[in-house]
C-alpha cells in the first residue's frame, strides 16, 4: 500500500511550503526552544510564588503549541506540502516523512501528559490535604488523571473525520493516557503511608 506523503513527483520548478506554513513552523520552533530554557530556569528554582509563576507560564504556553499543532495540522491537510524530488532515494523519503509524523506525536503528547500529571497530582494533594482516607484520595486521582479520550475519540471521528487533526490529538490521548494512569496508579500505592494519620 502506497504511501502518498514519501511520493516523489517531476517539479517544473521548484516548490516550496506557502509562507503560511512556513510561519507555524517557526513559531512552533521558538516556542518549544522557549519552553525549554524556561524549564531549565525554573527546575533548579526554590519553592516558592516566582517559581510557581514561571511553571504557569510553561503550562500555558504548552497548551498553546498543542492548539498551533493541531491547527497547523489542519492547514496541512487543506494545503499539502510541496512533493519530494524524485532524485531523493525513497529510504530519505520515508525516513523524512516518519520524523515529521513523530514529531507532531511528540508535541501533541507532552502537553497532554503534563496536563493529566498535574491534574492528578492536585487531587491527591488536595485529598491529603482535607484528610481524606487513602480509598478515596487514590480514585480520585485517577479520576483527575482521566479525560474520557475513548468518548473523545468517537465524538471527534463522527464530527471531523477519521483523518482529521482532532482524531490524531484524541488517539495520542488515549495512547498517553494509559501508561501515565497506570503511574499514578503505582504513586498512589507507594505513597499510602502518607495517608495513616488520617481516619480510616
Amino acid at each position: 500500500m502506497s504511501d502518498r506523503a514519501i511520493d516523489a513527483r517531476e517539479q517544473g520548478a521548484l516548490r516550496r511550503y506557502s509562507n503560511v506554513a512556513v510561519t507555524f513552523h517557526w513559531v512552533t520552533a521558538v516556542l518549544v526552544l522557549f519552553q525549554i530554557w524556561l524549564g531549565l530556569i525554573f527546575a533548579d528554582m526554590a519553592q516558592g510564588p516566582e517559581r510557581a509563576n514561571l511553571f504557569t507560564w510553561h503550562r500555558t504556553i504548552g497548551a498553546l503549541i498543542l492548539l498551533i499543532v493541531l491547527a497547523r495540522l489542519s492547514y496541512r491537510l487543506m494545503n499539502p506540502p510541496p512533493p519530494y524530488p524524485p532524485e531523493l532515494p525513497r529510504w530519505e523519503r520515508v525516513a523524512g516523512t516518519w520524523n515529521h509524523r513523530l514529531f507532531y506525536l511528540l508535541l501533541i503528547a507532552m502537553p497532554i501528559i503534563v496536563q493529566v500529571y498535574f491534574n492528578s497530582g492536585l487531587t491527591y494533594l488536595l485529598m491529603k490535604w482535607f484528610r481524606v482516607e487513602h480509598s478515596v484520595a487514590a480514585p480520585g486521582a485517577l479520576i483527575g488523571a482521566s479525560n474520557f479520550f475513548e468518548l473523545a475519540v468517537a465524538v471527534a471521528i463522527t464530527l471531523f473525520g477519521a483523518d482529521s487533526p482532532a482524531a490524531l490529538a484524541t488517539v495520542v490521548g488515549v495512547l498517553v493516557e494509559v501508561p501515565v494512569m497506570l503511574s499514578v496508579c503505582k504513586v498512589c500505592n507507594r505513597t499510602r503511608g502518607w495517608f495513616r494519620d488520617n481516619p480510616n
